[in-house]
């Protein structure tokens, strides 16, 4: 039988609408959540069904169980922000996403888009030293899409050398447009911009810091070594960063 729920008011209960709830109570901390037959249709929805599924009669309940879940203090969700995603006010980042379905038991694309397959894009290799692109097209892993780039065409790819830092950190994941890549490079939109470039000999991240319009450039490596007048096949932005959990 599911618990008797009370909804919360249009409002965040707390005086202070950035407060992040204290965690010195233990709350009601639930199992993995089932998901339903019928999806709920939206975002807010599909969160606030998961969080009565779980037992958590409040939104403050839920959220307080959240936040004991997340060490980093600073990274811990506030109770306003957790009303607005609740209530549709606010989208639902895939940061917040991850977190939610980290408790909640359940997949984050299940909760920004009600579906765990079609919303997922192929990584097409690892990023080793120097920033090149290692075994290109030999992986068949898939990764959650950005939220703001569900177009054709995104792909990804999995940084494995931790001395790629300041730049990206071991388990980045960078996205990009693989058409882009191929198409005939348009200088203007690539030029002052971290990239996936394609030359007669690797695929590989750079920051390309000139570009001429015959696809000659001077680009910047992760490792910070420079590499100056490089014949450029292609180049794709990078269109997103998502940090390892």
């Amino acid at each position: 039988m599911q618990p008797s729920v009370a909804r919360m008011p249009d409002v965040p209960v707390s005086a202070n609408p950035g407060h992040v709830p204290s965690q010195d109570k233990e709350p009601l901390r639930p199992q993995t959540v089932s998901v339903p037959d019928k999806i709920p249709p939206t975002p807010e929805e599909r969160l606030e069904d998961l969080r009565k599924r779980a037992g958590y009669g409040t939104r403050l309940d839920a959220l307080q169980a959240i936040n004991r879940g997340i060490k980093n203090r600073h990274e811990r969700i506030a109770e306003s922000t957790y009303h607005q995603h609740e209530s549709g006010i606010r989208r639902i980042t895939i940061e917040a996403a991850d977190k939610y379905a980290q408790h909640f038991g359940v997949q984050p694309a299940y909760i920004l888009y009600g579906d765990t397959t079609k919303y997922r894009v192929r990584v097409r290799g690892v990023v080793g030293a120097d920033g090149i692109v290692l075994k290109p097209d030999a992986t068949t892993e898939t990764v959650i899409a950005p939220p703001r780039e569900t177009g054709g065409g995104i792909a990804a790819l999995r940084v494995s050398d931790r001395k790629l830092f300041p730049m990206y950190q071991e388990g980045d994941t960078l996205y990009y447009n693989e058409e882009t890549l191929k198409a005939a490079i348009s200088p203007k939109s690539v030029a002052g911009r971290k990239c996936v470039v394609r030359t007669t000999s690797a695929i590989c991240i750079a920051y390309i810091a000139s570009i001429e319009d015959n696809g000659r450039a001077s680009l910047l490596l992760p490792s910070g070594k420079e590499r100056k007048n490089v014949a450029l096949q292609g180049a794709a932005p990078i269109l997103w960063t998502r940090h390892p959990d």
